[in-house]
């Protein structure tokens, strides 16, 4: 009868499941004496991980510990197994990678196998980049694209491991901005100089007359564009404004004043950059030390000779300059500037701290630059339909907001939106806006005449008595929609390097009226 079984191997370690080792069973009597061909029947206390056949092959089945038994008669005996998944391979998907946007990622997918090729579930995998600069890559097989190249992206798990390849390519300018198509998103939103927000197929995004890159990276030539607050997908104006100091008083415009016409630019999506010398980074700006605070000559050698002395060469075709003296060519004229051209006077005379009566002629001036003239796209002044400070009625007074020909003290451009006013066939009752308020065009005492001949084009405000005319012409007077036709080339002009050459047409403005303060 059997007393005892021994088993061939009572401890059993498997690294892979599928996997089997031949268990052998020895039965013994009470004397010690083996007994050839007792019967042992085999069973497991946990068949989830192994199993055991009738002959005593035990194969594992999954991650864990499994007790095996061997009986005969009243005898048995156990062995241990364990099961224990040990990698053997990793492989990942995809094999390889192609990155064409800096700050692209895409994700590796590892999969662990141990010898029998059966997948681990959950191994622990640990990643590695052979270049960093080139390609990232995070504990989840994350993988970011920093700059051109390729780099071997490693993921091992005990001792096994593989690669993949990553490819950063990221080195197309299409439209020859300096800035590679693959940082150029095309959203509209600048975020960093690896997301742009420009269009690849445009090399001025926002139709600035300044490129892309120039706005995004500075531009060759030094001028460090991005520090001054550039946009590449914001029309963007620069402006540099020197001044004389005369008879005690000081013609820099002030915060307030530039704060004005900033605002007014904003309010349609336009940034407007003025340098006054406030301070690193704004340099520029300077006091000029001038005898008689008069610019001699208008745009002439004098004005040339102040601008080659203070104005930094790299900002010619970036910057306008606006030179504030007392006055020039010792007249009483508000202000002179290129029509469609970088440079431009605001001769603040008495009314420097009239806030608005500045701000209105810096916008004014600075018009003519962006190719406006007095009657916007035409030189018939004082159209009561002209809603702009281009015209001479708001200059210094802005615009009008309640449709009659009266200012109201806004800061703006004309938007084109009112009706034209024929001056042989006017409709008092229209107004200006084509409808109530109407408007008394002859100073008769009422706004009920139709069919009325009038020239209207004249400054209302305050109504003289008798009536004054307008130009002499009657016409047709049109409004014009400023803002949708600002051209930004003027500073591609480059002023006239030879003093007295002149490429762009110059508009010779108001002189400040006298019944209207010098001060706020």
């Amino acid at each position: 009868m059997a007393a005892s079984v021994e088993l061939s191997d009572t401890v059993l370690s498997f690294t892979s499941l599928g996997d089997t080792t031949q268990l052998a069973a020895r039965v013994k009597d009470a004397a010690g004496a083996v007994m050839a061909g007792a019967t042992v029947t085999w069973a497991t206390l946990h068949p989830s991980f192994a199993t055991v056949s009738s002959t005593g092959l035990v194969t594992s089945v999954a991650t864990g510990t499994a007790t095996i038994t061997a009986t005969s008669s009243s005898a048995s005996t156990t062995a241990t197994t364990t099961v224990s998944q040990v990698a053997s391979s990793v492989t990942l998907s995809p094999t390889s990678l192609s990155l064409t946007s800096i700050g692209a990622t895409a994700t590796l997918t590892p999969t662990v196998k141990d010898a029998g090729g059966t997948t681990i579930s959950g191994a622990t995998v640990t990643w590695a980049t052979s270049i960093s600069s080139v390609a990232t890559v995070s504990s989840a097989g994350r993988v970011t694209a920093i700059a051109d190249g390729t780099a071997t992206i490693t993921a091992t798990s005990g001792s096994a491991s593989t690669t993949a390849t990553v490819v950063v390519t990221c080195s197309t300018d299409t439209d020859s901005d300096r800035l590679y198509d693959c940082v150029e998103t095309n959203t509209g939103t600048y975020v960093s100089t690896s997301d742009t927000g420009t269009d690849p197929n445009d090399s001025d995004s926002d139709d600035d007359a300044i490129s892309d890159g120039d706005e995004v990276l500075g531009t060759l030539g030094g001028l460090d564009l991005p520090s001054l607050g550039a946009n590449p997908v914001m029309p963007t104006i620069l402006i540099e404004h020197d001044w004389f100091d005369d008879g005690g008083h000081s013609h820099k415009p002030t915060v307030t004043q530039l704060a004005m016409v900033t605002a007014s630019f904003a309010a349609q999506g336009v940034q407007i950059i003025h340098d006054y010398g406030q301070g690193a980074p704004f340099d520029g700006g300077n006091f000029i030390s001038d005898e008689d605070g008069d610019v001699d000559g208008g745009f002439g050698t004098e004005y040339y000779a102040y601008k080659a002395a203070n104005f930094d060469a790299n900002r010619s075709g970036y910057f306008h300059y606006n030179l504030l003296p007392h006055r020039y060519n010792g007249g009483s004229s508000s202000g002179l500037a290129e029509i469609n051209g970088d440079d431009l006077i605001t001769a603040t005379r008495t009314f420097y701290t009239n806030d608005l009566a500045v701000a209105g002629t810096i916008q004014h001036e600075l018009g003519h630059n962006l190719n406006l003239r007095h009657g916007g796209n035409v030189n018939t002044n004082r159209k009561p339909n002209y809603n702009s400070v281009m015209s001479y009625n708001y200059q210094f007074y802005g615009v009008d907001d309640d449709c009659t020909p009266q200012e109201n003290g806004v800061l703006d451009y004309s938007h084109g939106v009112n009706p034209s006013l024929d001056e042989e066939n006017l409709n008092e009752t229209l107004g200006i806006c084509g409808g109530a308020p109407g408007w008394d065009w002859n100073q008769d005492g009422d706004a009920l005449d139709v069919g009325l001949i009038a020239d209207i084009n004249r400054d209302w405000n305050p109504l003289p008595s008798p009536p004054v005319v307008g130009d002499g012409d009657l016409e047709i007077l049109f409004d014009y929609d400023d803002w949708s036709n600002l051209s930004y080339t003027g500073i591609t002009d480059f002023d006239g390097a030879v003093a007295g050459f002149r490429e762009a047409e110059l508009a010779i403005c108001q002189a400040f009226p006298d019944n209207l303060s010098g001060t706020n």
